[in-house]
């Protein structure tokens, strides 16, 4: 698709994609574009790896876990690995206080990610 000139012609006006559309004064917004599901996957073959990061939520999961998977894109906080549907999946708290249930402060870890950082705190 070739560009249109937005604002004024000559060296001042920049050119955008048709793929955006103008709002108020002539300010660019990116028309947000739908992500394509791999073809392998389906919502009721169980694989949440895969869809709660997509969709935000997952019914089998407390809201809190579904949050950190979305924020930390599937992956560890510790190793950086992705979770596997049968991964034991374990809530840290980064400053050590269970008091604090911020979400600032809390990491998705596996279970063995987190009883190593635990472990390595008391050596």
């Amino acid at each position: 698709m070739p560009f249109h000139q937005v604002g004024r012609p000559g060296p001042v006006g920049r050119q955008v994609h048709p793929s955006t559309k103008l709002a108020g004064a002539g300010i660019a917004e990116l028309v947000q574009r739908h992500i394509k599901v791999r073809g392998d996957q389906s919502p009721f073959n169980g694989d949440w790896t895969y869809w709660v990061p997509r969709l935000g939520r997952d019914p089998s999961k407390p809201q809190q876990v579904v949050l950190l998977l979305k924020r930390q894109r599937g992956r560890c906080d510790h190793c950086g690995l992705r979770f596997m549907t049968e991964d034991i999946m374990e809530v840290h708290h980064q400053d050590g206080q269970r008091r604090n249930p911020a979400l600032s402060n809390l990491a998705l870890r596996h279970g063995h990610c987190h009883d190593e950082t635990h472990h390595q705190r008391y050596l």
